[in-house]
């Protein structure tokens, strides 16, 4: 029988799986795989050093170097990270992600950041009046999703109707009728210049990792753009956001990712009015575990 580790090592209570699927997977593939549970990452190496397969939380390739055994690992992360993609192309191991699981959560999470930057919640003290806040009207705006995976669809779907454009710029064209155009990487410069609203939701690839890194972005976005943030901090140059929106003063960066995480109270981010955080919540909702379940149960499904 093969032994698979369960990496349940999260800090966080809420992302730390239930005991009762812990019985749920030993109860259903009692005569397939023997589970050893891992709860923290103290001696992870040992632990994760001779089984075959591993699921769960992403967790350092260095405590699995000399495993000889090890087949498929599944993470319970929306893609696989960008250390372990690196790897993908150049062995034999079998790479999964819980991608889509949590897209809904996070498009609710992006409309709520969008509803607060609509709403004049985020900006400078100019956007207000006799110390009432002003808001924006949508349908005199134009609303840019940056990638179109799981996330950016979802999102489209809820905030297509507030807007009185909508555009999109992705990896791969998808004809989607709710879109008033779509532009490809190529074309992102015209696609930049035309959002007030920029949402990213590109997953954290080798391709895009330096997308938004280049100078010429900046140069490219209107005065008084929002940006918010749905794919990861890394995507972003910290230094270049921030002489961008002290430069900027009508512009506003929404974001629910940071780099590092958790990100520090004394950072040069959360001392801008323009900027709003939160800490990584927008998969946060209450059927997430059992969302997450059932794709492990999947993926173990099709494992050897």
């Amino acid at each position: 029988m093969k032994k698979v580790c369960v990496t349940n090592i999260s800090k966080d209570p809420f992302w730390k799986m239930p005991k009762s699927y812990e019985e749920l997977l030993q109860k259903r593939f009692a005569d397939k795989f023997d589970f050893h549970f891992v709860e923290s990452t103290s001696g992870l190496r040992e632990n994760l050093g001779d089984c075959h397969g591993i699921i769960g939380m992403p967790f350092s390739q260095g405590a699995v170097r000399k495993n000889t055994n090890l087949e498929n690992v599944h993470f319970w992360t929306a893609q696989v990270p960008l250390s372990w993609q690196k790897i993908a192309d150049k062995s034999s191991l079998r790479l999964s992600s819980s991608s889509g699981v949590n897209s809904s959560s996070v498009a609710e999470h992006g409309l709520f950041l969008t509803m607060k930057a609509l709403r004049g919640e985020i900006g400078s003290e100019s956007l207000r009046r006799d110390g009432f806040l002003i808001a924006q009207s949508p349908k005199n705006k134009t609303l840019g999703i940056l990638g179109l995976g799981n996330i950016g669809e979802q999102y489209l779907k809820l905030a297509r109707s507030l807007f009185g454009r909508v555009i999109a710029c992705s990896r791969s064209e998808k004809n989607l009728s709710q879109l008033d155009q779509f532009y490809s990487l190529s074309q992102r410069t015209d696609f930049f210049s035309q959002c007030d609203y920029l949402v990213i939701c590109l997953p954290l690839t080798e391709e895009t990792i330096a997308l938004l890194k280049d100078e010429s972005f900046y140069n490219q976005l209107r005065e008084n753009v929002v940006i918010i943030n749905l794919a990861r901090g890394e995507l972003f140059d910290e230094n270049q956001l921030c002489s961008f929106l002290k430069s900027h003063n009508k512009s506003c960066y929404l974001t629910d990712v940071t780099y590092p995480e958790p990100y520090p109270e004394d950072g040069v981010l959360s001392q801008l009015d323009q900027v709003f955080i939160t800490p990584h919540i927008g998969g946060r909702r209450e059927d997430i575990w059992n969302l997450l379940i059932e794709r492990t149960i999947n993926e173990l499904e099709n494992w050897k």
